[in-house]
């Protein structure tokens, strides 16, 4: 698979969507016209995606009715493309992205159905894309980000709240050294 060319009238997929092994395909353009998922959304899961740069294509998605697993995408350096997704109704994972430096395009999500996960992102500075969410219905997962400040972690689960967070809240592996803006 080279690109996703092809499916431009895909408006709708009913289950989940794994999208995992995919050497040269750089980016989603293609799929402009899908607006929801009925099942998970798994952007790499176990082998990720090499040549994965960006997720432009997937503008028009607005819901997934499972979790969104971002997972061993090697050079993927932004999430903008999913600035219109309002929705995600189980977890949100963020795990071993090496170029993504911030979570900006999830601006939009307010609530995660289950776990919120931020672990082994080698590049991530800044976390102020999901600073909307405001429920965590099971844990809470942000460890292991060495560019991190831990700061802006402690600052994130005081806005959330800890009684909006349902699950355990663990958190280490940050960076101590980089520091938030007063």
């Amino acid at each position: 698979l080279e690109s996703m060319s092809g499916l431009d009238s895909l408006e709708t997929i009913g289950g989940y969507f794994l999208f995992d092994g995919n050497p040269k395909v750089q980016d989603f353009r293609g799929m402009e016209s899908l607006k929801t998922i009925g099942g998970d959304l798994y952007v790499g899961r176990w082998d990720g995606n090499n040549s994965l740069e960006s997720l432009e294509g997937l503008e028009g998605l607005v819901q997934i009715a499972g979790g969104l697993w971002l997972q061993h995408n090697w050079v993927l350096n932004d999430l903008n493309a999913l600035s219109n997704l309002q929705a995600i109704g189980k977890d949100l994972v963020v795990e071993n992205n090496a170029s993504l430096t911030q979570l900006n395009g999830l601006d939009l999500i307010e609530s995660v159905g289950d776990d919120l996960v931020i672990i082994d992102n080698a590049s991530l500075v800044d976390i102020s894309g999901v600073l909307n969410i405001r429920w965590v219905e099971k844990r809470f997962l942000v460890w292991d980000n060495p560019e991190l400040p831990q700061c802006e972690v402690d600052a994130f689960i005081e806005l959330i709240g800890e009684h909006n967070i349902q699950g355990e809240i663990t958190t280490y592996g940050n960076s101590d050294i980089n520091s938030c803006d007063e």
